[in-house]
């Protein structure tokens, strides 16, 4: 019976459908029909082919480890056949003193002979001839011994000592044996001989000393040529153009950061300096207002006839652009402690120590605002509890990464978290365009802000989005974050309304497991009720 066979048995006799499968492993209902018709093609490779076995088989209650065993063995590539070569026998071929073996190769290979019997010609060697007394003029050379290629009949060396009638010494000559062919089909010819001198017999070869090396001499050359004009002209105007606009870039910046605005306070202080960004003149159409908050602030934008637009909060140090093409009213709340530019001048009063409202209209110079200013605690964010936290995949809501841990990322206990799935690839191994956490605020409500605690290993990529349903359609982008790790603090330009807050995963980290795979500790939200 084939894999998928066993897999269809086994899941009718537990009385499950394909839907419910897909629901329990999270694997699409096309994939397992096809799994159970043993078509393993939108598997995505045999890794996760055996992934999905495994997790088919655990639910439909089988063991998979047959079935693994099944599926390598029929994937298992068939050995390839090792080639078998026939030994060649070697001829040996017999030369005098000693035999050479041929090998197939065209290699020869020595073997000794068998000890040379001395005959009637050659009589035995005396120790009184054969040790003759040795001068410092000439010394005897080694004696070969019988039997060794070379050797002479009697014991003697080839070339050295050889006993006479008259009992003494005298240098022979030097035996060298030359082999040589004569057809290819003969054996190997008798050597001959070559008489050497006898005073190179025994004679050391004389060593020159070695040479000190000497470096070769370089002569220099001139090369005469024409110089290319055009070129040489070409990177000179290229280095003047770019000197001048690097000059005119700088000039720029630094007339907008540090001037003072035309038509400013000229009095000294926090209130009398002009901001960056309020040297020329706002467009006739538009109202440029910019800040630097020198100490912590907030700044309101309201419409002339009251409705709310937005809200900064600004920390000791952080500046703020904005442009309008309509009117509008800013209310500062410590005037004091900002610098304001709008339009190329400062609106504030001197001294100014009280929230104050002005009036902002394109082509026209700021003004105060007569209005009494009655602070609004409902607009100030702050935390919002979430009523409850479900894992969210491209289905819909609780069809995401390991719903049963979606709880704890909202619990506020530092040790547990939610987590996604693991996956081969930072892209959810092409499975998946994403994959996320879905808050329910329980009622509608306006989002200024989010802090996502998430796992230390860097490369997290993901969007906060923000909508009225809980569908993926339905809610919009609000804010990113991109190779995010630890605390991820969000800041929305503009405050967006609604009652689900979703956190959107589309790349993953790599843990210290080799794994791709993302883990939120902690989610709260900032906005209004």
């Amino acid at each position: 019976m084939s894999i998928g066979e066993t897999l269809a048995a086994a899941r009718r006799r537990s009385g499950l459908s394909v839907t419910e499968v897909s629901r329990r492993t999270r694997i699409r209902e096309t994939l397992i029909t096809n799994i159970e018709r043993d078509d393993y093609s939108g598997c995505g490779g045999d890794f996760y082919t055996r992934g999905h076995i495994r997790a088919i088989a655990r639910v439909v209650g089988t063991d998979p480890e047959p079935l693994i065993e099944q599926y390598d063995t029929a994937r298992r590539p068939a050995p390839e056949p090792t080639p078998v070569y026939a030994a060649q026998q070697s001829t040996p071929v017999r030369t005098h003193g000693w035999h050479l073996r041929r090998h197939p190769s065209g290699e020869r290979a020595v073997e000794s002979s068998p000890p040379v019997t001395p005959t009637a010609t050659s009589p035995p060697v005396t120790p009184a001839a054969a040790s003759p007394p040795v001068t410092s003029a000439a010394a005897s050379p080694p004696v070969t011994p019988v039997g060794m290629p070379g050797a002479r009949p009697g014991g003697g060396p080839p070339g050295g000592p050889v006993a006479t009638a008259s009992g003494q010494l005298k240098l022979a000559e030097m035996i060298v044996p030359q082999p040589r062919r004569e057809s290819p089909e003969q054996p190997y010819s008798q050597p001959f001989h070559r008489a050497l001198p006898a005073d190179m017999v025994g004679a050391q070869p004389r060593r020159e000393p070695p040479a000190a090396y000497a470096p070769p001499k370089l002569t220099p050359i001139r090369i005469r040529g024409r110089r290319n004009w055009p070129l040489l002209f070409g990177v000179a105007l290229v280095v003047v153009v770019g000197v001048l606009g690097y000059s005119f870039v700088a000039a720029s910046i630094r007339n907008l950061m540090t001037a003072p605005a035309a038509g400013s306070h000229a009095t000294s202080g926090q209130n009398g300096t002009a901001l960056a960004g309020g040297t020329r003149a706002a467009n006739a159409s538009t109202v440029v207002v910019s800040l630097i908050a020198v100490r912590a602030s907030s700044v309101e934008f309201t419409t002339p006839a009251g409705k709310y637009l937005f809200r900064a909060n600004l920390a000791a140090g952080a500046s703020k652009r904005w442009t309008f093409r309509h009117p509008v009213t800013m209310m500062v709340g410590n005037p004091a402690g900002v610098r304001l530019v709008v339009n190329g001048k400062n609106p504030l009063p001197h001294g100014a120590a009280r929230p104050v409202a002005l009036r902002l209209s394109p082509g026209r110079p700021a003004t105060l605002s007569t209005s009494p200013i009655t602070p609004a605690p409902a607009t100030t964010p702050s935390p919002l509890a979430p009523a409850r936290a479900v894992a969210f995949g491209v289905s819909g809501p609780g069809h995401g990464d390991n719903p049963q841990r979606a709880r704890r990322a909202i619990d506020h206990h530092p040790r547990t978290s939610w987590a996604t799935d693991w996956y081969a690839s930072a892209r959810f191994g092409n499975l998946y365009p994403g994959t996320g956490l879905l808050l329910d605020m329980g009622r509608p409500v306006t989002i200024t802000g989010a802090q996502i605690r998430l796992g230390g290993a860097p490369g997290a990529s993901f969007q906060l989005r923000v909508g009225s349903a809980p569908a993926l359609a339905s809610l919009r982008p609000v804010a990113r974050a991109a190779g995010a790790s630890g605390l991820v603090r969000l800041r929305l330009t503009t405050p967006a309304r609604g009652r689900y807050v979703l956190i959107w995963f589309t790349r993953l980290p790599l843990n210290s497991h080799g794994h791709f795979q993302a883990t939120v500790y902690h989610v709260s939200v900032d906005g209004r009720a």
